[in-house]
C-alpha cells in the first residue's frame, strides 16, 4: 500500500518525461510501421536534431537585448509640430541664455570674493589659522 503523505505519478506525467522517438524520425515515417520497414539507420539519424541545435545557436545572440529600436518622429505631425516649434525657441533662445547669464553672475560672486580673501590673507598666518 502506498503512504498517504506521498504522491503517486500518474502514467500521463511519466509520458511526458520520456522523448518521443518520432520526433527524431525522418519526416513520413512512423515508429508504428511494419517491421522491417523501420532501420537503426532511421533512429540514429540525428542530422535535424543537430540542424536545430546549430540554428538555436545562431539565433542566441545576446547582444539583441541592448540594441535600441529607432524612435519614431513623433515631431512631424501637424498638430504637433507647431508646439515642438515654441519649445525649441523657449528652450534655446529663453532658458539657455539665462543659464548662462546665471552661470556667469555665479563666477563673477565667486571670484570677487575669493580674490580679495586670498589677497588680504596671504600675510597673516596667525589670522588665517583663527579662520
Amino acid at each position: 500500500m502506498s503512504d498517504p503523505g506521498k504522491l503517486n505519478t500518474s502514467s500521463s506525467e511519466l509520458d511526458l518525461d520520456r522523448p518521443n522517438i518520432e520526433d527524431y524520425l525522418p519526416s513520413g515515417t512512423s515508429i508504428h510501421e511494419p517491421h522491417g520497414q523501420l532501420r537503426l539507420r532511421d533512429l540514429l539519424d540525428i542530422s535535424p536534431t543537430l540542424t536545430e541545435a546549430a540554428g538555436a545557436i545562431i539565433d542566441d545572440s545576446f547582444t539583441r537585448c541592448f540594441k535600441s529600436n529607432p524612435p519614431e518622429p513623433w515631431n512631424w505631425n501637424v498638430y504637433l509640430f507647431p508646439l515642438w516649434c515654441c519649445g525649441v525657441v523657449v528652450r534655446y533662445g529663453i532658458l539657455f541664455p539665462v543659464r548662462v547669464i546665471v552661470l556667469a553672475i555665479g563666477w563673477i560672486i565667486f571670484l570677487s570674493a575669493y580674490i580679495p580673501v586670498h589677497v588680504l590673507l596671504k600675510g597673516h598666518d596667525k589670522l588665517r589659522k583663527k579662520i
